[in-house]
This record gives C-alpha cells, sequence and structure tokens, in this order.
C-alpha cells in the first residue's frame, strides 16, 4: 500500500471514529433527576470549564469538579451557604490566578480553590444580588450583568458600578450569553439587534444595521467572542453569524449540513464554544422535532464556509424521556489534553476521548477555497498553482483524479462522504 493509500486510510478511520462513535469513546458522568435535594446534582448545566487537570461545571443546583474522574460536589449542603439560589449558576469564568468565579441567582460567587466567598448587596458594592452574566478580561478583572440595570467591574477588593440608564445604554438583552471580553480587553454584551462594548473609556453602541439581522423577528441571541476576538452570534432565527475582518459570515441550515430548518417559537442551537485551534463547536439538539444532539464543528478558515465535522451524541437514556436522544448539548468544552466535554440539560457531562484535529490542523491559508459543500453536481475550487486533484471515498478507494481545474464534476458520485486530496493535504466534503 502506498504513502497515499495509508494517509487516505488514516483519515478514514479518523473519520469512521468521528461518525459512527462507538460507546467506548464515551463516559457519562450521571446526574441523578429526581432528588434534587443531593450533593450529586449534575443537572441542567450552564457551563464548563476546564482548567490545569480540572473541570469545573456550573449546574443550577451547585458547582462540580472533576479531577483524575473523581466528582468533587459543592451546594447549600457542604459548605456553608445555604440559601439555594446561590448555587443557581448562571455563568461562570476563570481569572488568571485560577479563581472560579460564578454569577448566581443570589450573589457572585468565588472559589478560591480551598473555600467559597460569597458577595451580595449587603456585604459588597452590588446593587442587586440576581446576577446572569460574568467574564475575565485580559488585566484580571471581573465583569457581570446583573437582571436589572447594573453592570459591575470587580478588580481586587473594589467593586465598580456602571448605571446603564444613568449612561444612557441599551440593557443587556436577557437571553443572550450576557456579557464577553475580547483579547484587547474590550467588554461586550448585546441588547437586541445592538451590540454594545466598553473599551475601558467609553461605551460604544453598535448601529442598529451593523449585525445583518432581518428587519422584523430576529435580534441577537448568544453573542460569543473567539480568541483571535472574532465576533459569533447566534440569532432567535438559529442562524450562525461570524464577524471577522470586518465582514459578517452567515452560517444557516441552507448552508450547514445538520444544522435544523429554523421554525418558530423551536429551538435547536444550544451552545457554543471553540478548540484549541479555533475551530467554532456548536450544539445543536432537535428537542422538539426529536431530532439526535450533536457538535458542529464550523472550520475555522472560514473562506472555505463549510462543515468539516459532525460529532453525533450517543444515546444516553434520557430520565424525562423514553427516548434517549432527547436531550440538548447546553455546554461544550475541550481539556489541554484535547478531550472533549459536554454538558447535558437533564443528563449530567459527556465526556468523548477522540476528539479529531487532524484534517484541519493541516489546513492553511494556502487551502484551496472550496464550494459548495455539500455539493450535488460541480466543486468549484479557487487556487493560484496548479497541482494535482484526487477524490477518495471513505474506504479509501480512488474515486476521482485530475490535473488541476476550477471546476470539478462529481455528479457521478453516489451520495456520501469524500476526501478530496491537494498538494498532500485532506479535506473533507459531502456529496448529495
Amino acid at each position: 500500500m502506498n504513502y497515499l493509500k495509508l494517509i487516505i486510510v488514516f483519515f478514514c478511520i479518523v473519520f469512521f471514529i468521528n461518525e459512527l462513535q462507538s460507546q467506548s469513546d464515551w463516559k457519562l458522568y450521571k446526574s441523578t433527576y429526581g432528588d434534587l435535594q443531593m450533593n450529586d446534582t449534575l443537572f441542567n448545566i450552564r457551563k464548563i470549564i476546564t482548567a490545569k487537570n480540572q473541570v469545573y461545571v456550573a449546574t443550577a443546583y451547585g458547582l462540580a469538579i472533576i479531577k483524575n474522574d473523581v466528582i468533587g460536589w459543592f451546594n447549600w449542603n457542604n459548605t456553608g451557604l445555604t440559601n439555594k439560589n446561590t448555587w443557581n449558576i448562571l455563568d461562570m469564568c476563570i481569572d488568571k490566578d485560577d479563581n472560579i468565579w460564578c454569577a448566581t441567582n443570589y450573589g457572585l460567587l468565588k472559589y478560591d480553590g480551598s473555600q467559597f466567598t460569597l458577595f451580595t448587596n449587603s456585604n459588597s458594592g452590588l446593587k442587586t444580588n440576581s446576577l446572569t452574566g460574568i467574564t475575565c478580561n485580559n488585566n484580571n478583572s471581573i465583569w457581570c450583568t446583573d437582571m436589572g440595570k447594573f453592570i459591575y467591574k470587580i478588580k481586587d477588593t473594589t467593586i465598580q458600578v456602571y448605571d446603564l440608564i444613568e449612561l444612557n445604554i441599551p440593557l443587556p438583552y436577557i437571553q443572550g450569553s450576557f456579557i464577553q471580553a475580547d483579547n484587547q480587553g474590550n467588554i461586550w454584551y448585546s441588547s437586541g439587534k445592538l451590540l454594545v462594548h466598553y473599551n475601558g473609556i467609553q461605551w460604544i453602541v453598535s448601529d442598529s444595521n451593523f449585525v445583518p439581522l432581518e428587519p422584523t423577528g430576529e435580534v441577537i441571541g448568544k453573542l460569543y467572542i473567539t480568541k483571535d476576538s472574532s465576533l459569533v452570534i447566534i440569532t432567535s432565527k438559529e442562524k450562525v453569524l461570524k464577524y471577522m475582518s470586518s465582514i459578517w459570515y452567515e452560517y444557516s441550515h441552507e448552508k450547514i449540513t445538520g444544522l435544523p430548518e429554523y421554525e418558530p417559537g423551536k429551538k435547536y442551537i444550544f451552545s457554543i464554544s471553540e478548540d484549541k485551534i479555533g475551530n467554532l463547536l456548536i450544539g445543536v439538539a432537535g428537542v422538539y422535532q426529536k431530532e439526535k444532539p450533536k457538535i458542529l464543528v464550523l472550520n475555522k478558515n472560514i473562506n472555505i464556509n463549510n462543515l468539516w465535522s459532525n460529532i453525533d451524541l450517543p444515546p444516553i437514556g434520557t430520565t424525562d424521556s423514553s427516548d434517549p436522544n432527547i436531550y440538548a448539548p447546553s455546554a461544550i468544552a475541550i481539556d489541554d489534553d484535547n478531550k472533549l466535554w459536554v454538558g447535558t440539560n437533564v443528563e449530567g457531562v459527556l465526556l468523548f476521548y477522540n476528539y479529531p484535529t487532524s484534517v484541519v490542523e493541516n489546513e492553511s491559508n494556502e487551502t484551496p477555497s472550496m464550494f459548495p459543500n455539500p455539493v450535488v453536481d460541480y466543486i468549484q475550487i479557487n487556487r493560484n498553482d496548479k497541482c494535482s486533484i484526487q477524490i477518495f471515498s471513505v474506504l479509501g478507494i480512488k474515486v476521482i483524479e485530475t490535473k488541476y481545474k476550477d471546476r470539478i464534476d462529481v455528479s457521478g458520485l453516489d451520495a456520501g462522504v469524500y476526501f478530496l486530496f491537494v498538494n498532500n493535504k485532506i479535506y473533507k466534503f459531502v456529496k448529495i
């Protein structure tokens, strides 16, 4: 078997691991759905953070810390903080000193690795106790939002309060991801169709037409900022918008295999994150349509504009339904060992050992721009240099070989997944 064949077979093996998802690739840290008074409740997960071989899981009923396969549970039963609303954690972040900060339904909760400290309106500069979002910027300041009109900046022991009504600034959209920081230290939040950010000097409100939303019925839902400070928005109509290099790119049902078609009043996208090399991870589930939950991996090289991987989550026997597929991926994280952690809305935390990166790591600025993907008849390839092109099936069988062309006819191929081999690099596309 020649070198090229070995490469193709290797990537086919990676593909089958990725697509078939044997149960041995997954581990489930189970929730206890029923007795919500128990210490070991992994239920309604809001956020997962991985740091230094520890996994922090924020839930509606407490904080879980997983290390070396041992789970530590913290809530009103074992911390001395007996108000259950304190353990309804809506958002969580980690600072540069590895302190965990939680925005809760009753106060700001800090965990320094040994003890919890609770800040409320009775013992700190907080004006209210119901906090919704939290982030840490690059100078190690903590920023959080509340259910009303205030944004707070916490630096060391000082809490600075921003009254948005007095500043004449739009209030945060309560259903959004509340507050984010980019790598320049700017603080961002969404408000309906608007984006608001603070640059350290002033609050700046975007033009109402800055985000390409439909004129009626569509607003900004979730806001996420990538490691390279690109803006990513999940709209109320379940579209993914990415703002990079002053250009908006749209991922929608028509462009992304695996993203359900939008129906009014139905929710599909439950979480967003990114992997170590910058690919977007989108947690999708058609809960109302009984579509299987999955993680969509959107290529960081936006010029390709395609989905390179679709990780189906395993059936795990939901506790509130006879259908083992009816659950939502509510939180996503990648740890230092490149393992994928997925929090669910009812079942607990899934750990995936075989998150693939090989194909994407090989992509660079020299990657040909390929479209459309999925494809029906022709693939269009834009590349400056001349090269040979080979296409292989998932079984490693060469189905097309040609010299460089701008347009490749694939109409004769059966529906399925194929690999395009160009200059010792391999890229995946879907023939429909």
